[in-house]
């Protein structure tokens, strides 16, 4: 009981800046959203925001330093989640096609083909994605 007890009060700032953050990203974005997207998307906010906060609080940072970095994580939290959710789904479609992509992109070559080289035939290629068609 203890314990839950101090870590609530230790995420209750994480939770408030986080939740204030994401209020200020809705009213600059000026983009109207359903009510059910809004509570989603704060509740995203807010589990990145304590997240973020459980994790900046090893380090030696100064307390300034740590809410402006819950209050980012906060504003960015539903988009955040939102990339990791696409990643994700990108490695379980093609495991092996994504990490050709990554592994050539981090080395800079596009298409699996270096350009200084000649293609051959030892090279893993990536597959063309497929056309989609005009729906009739």
């Amino acid at each position: 009981m203890e314990f839950k007890k101090e870590y609530l009060e230790a995420a209750g700032p994480s939770v408030a800046i986080a939740f204030i953050a994401y209020i200020i990203r809705t009213v600059f974005a000026r983009k109207k959203i359903t009510l059910t997207e809004f509570f989603l998307d704060a509740l995203a906010a807010i589990c990145v925001g304590v997240f973020v906060g459980n994790l900046v609080t090893i380090y030696p940072i100064p307390d300034a330093a740590q809410l402006a970095m819950v209050a980012m994580a906060g504003f960015i939290g539903p988009d955040l989640l939102a990339g990791l959710l696409a990643i994700a789904k990108a490695f379980k479609d093609s495991p092996d096609q994504f990490l050709l992509k990554y592994i050539y992109a981090v080395r800079g070559v596009k298409n699996g083909m270096d350009s200084s080289t000649e293609p051959t035939s030892d090279q893993p290629k990536l597959k063309e994605p497929k056309e989609s068609s005009p729906a009739s």
